[in-house]
């Protein structure tokens, strides 16, 4: 299950994520060309976007648009939480993936490989989440333009100008599918919950005004079925942190910097030799 979040600008699309271990085996697998035996780096494999079927926020793309553009991930930036001045490595490769289990239409899955010589402590943050079963991927996504589509859809097809601006009802209301045309996935953040939250400096009514704004009852149930082995406190916290993530890529720039002090201190860089 794939869950999404949204800007003022741009889609943000979170799935579970995997770090490769150095024991297992990819010989059989499309990453194995991308993974090399490397102590400085750390890879993490996961799934992104499937093809046509809208996700339960109604954002729908095209498997052809998919197969023509699932590669403008690779050599993206990957961040912690979305921050852009915390970039931790780079998206090296994706692919299309056709499962022969009929529940999952075809979708990208990508391959990223973290800076683990510079950024050793994020590493070690990334792979106990990894453990607890709490590591997500997040992936940044625009378009060319927006289409009404589905049961509710009037086939009416408008410029992208973000999530909202000046579409047809259906799309502003939410009551039909948003197909995004030609779409650019501009890279990804690394979603570690509870993200390190620095809460000492808001007040528990301006974070009420914030979650309030959101759907996320939404979100919740998305994280909770993504991850049945958590817990509600789990649950919780990476809801939290990927509500509040999204808004601190908001262009409400009042609200940005509360969310920015929310999600926490960045993160420090640590130029050592520590592997």
């Amino acid at each position: 299950m794939t869950i999404l979040s949204t800007t003022d600008d741009k889609y943000i699309l979170t799935a579970k994520a995997v770090v490769v271990e150095d024991t297992r085996d990819l010989a059989s697998t499309w990453a194995s060309k991308y993974i090399t035996n490397n102590n400085a780096l750390k890879w993490i494999i996961g799934n992104y976007v499937e093809a046509d079927k809208a996700n339960s926020n109604g954002q729908y793309w095209s498997l052809e648009d998919l197969r023509l553009k699932s590669a403008t991930v690779n050599h993206g930036p990957m961040n912690i939480g979305h921050q852009d001045n915390a970039i931790i490595g780079t998206y090296v490769g994706s692919e299309m993936i056709y499962p022969t289990s009929a529940e999952l239409n075809p979708y990208i899955e990508t391959v990223g490989a973290m800076w683990k010589y510079y950024f050793p402590e994020e590493v070690q943050d990334v792979q106990k989440a990894f453990a607890e079963g709490n590591l997500y991927q997040s992936m940044e996504c625009i378009a060319d333009s927006v289409t009404c589509v589905g049961d509710a859809g009037c086939g009416q097809t408008f410029d992208y100008t973000g999530p909202w601006g000046d579409y047809c009802e259906h799309l502003n209301e939410g009551s039909a599918a948003r197909q995004l045309n030609d779409p650019h996935f501009l890279g990804g953040g690394i979603i570690i919950p509870p993200m390190r939250p620095g809460w000492r400096g808001a007040a528990i009514n301006d974070v009420s005004k914030i979650m309030d704004s959101v759907d996320t009852g939404g979100v919740y149930d998305q994280v909770a079925e993504d991850n049945p082995d958590g817990t509600p406190a789990q649950w919780e916290s990476l809801m939290q942190t990927i509500v509040l993530s999204s808004v601190a890529k908001s262009q409400d720039h009042k609200k940005a910097a509360l969310a920015g002090r929310l999600i926490g201190e960045q993160h420090a860089i640590t130029f050592n030799n520590k592997r």
